[in-house]
């Protein structure tokens, strides 16, 4: 009885002292990620995206803004690719952060539970560039926009990843 006592108040304690995205400091990154099954992607033909790992992280001491990095596997012409992006984000709410790419490369809100932001965050993706974009010498047949189709690769769970996983 108290091993369970004492797991409830530790579990407890996780959800009320985890930081939130929009709380990251300088030095401590936070980072969430999901590798989607094999069963999961048969399930959802719509989704072209794999694996998923985001990191909220400050560039230095007095910045204002969260930065947000945002790497995934995604698939194109039937072969899946990694490509990684960067976005700026701002406070939109208590639960909530705006994040978006320069020269309109798109945007993504990202959203959480108070109760397990230590866990688990949503991306909810508005369309982004995941490759290519404004200042980029690419074509724009090979520019990698990441579409919010419904039912496929606009709402993203992710999950915290450790610590030592999210090195800034």
């Amino acid at each position: 009885m108290n091993k369970i006592l004492f797991l409830g108040l530790l579990v407890l304690a996780q959800a009320v002292f985890a930081k939130t995205p929009a709380e990251v400091t300088y030095g401590e990154p936070q980072c969430y990620g999901r590798e989607y099954t094999n069963a999961h992607m048969q399930k959802t033909p719509l989704q072209t995206v794999k694996k998923m790992d985001v990191k909220f992280y400050k560039y230095n001491q007095t910045e204002e803004g969260i930065l947000l990095d945002v790497t995934a596997q995604i698939k194109k012409d039937d072969v899946y690719k990694q490509y990684s992006t960067s976005m700026y984000c701002t406070s939109e709410s208590a639960t909530s952060l705006r994040c978006g790419i320069e020269c309109d490369g798109g945007s993504a809100t990202i959203t959480w539970d108070v109760k397990t932001v230590g866990n688990e965050i949503l991306l909810k993706n508005n369309g982004f560039v995941m490759y290519g974009g404004c200042g980029e010498d690419v074509s724009e047949e090979d520019m990698i926009w990441l579409e919010d189709l419904k039912g496929g690769d606009d709402v993203f769970k992710l999950y915290a990843l450790p610590a030592e996983y999210c090195q800034q």
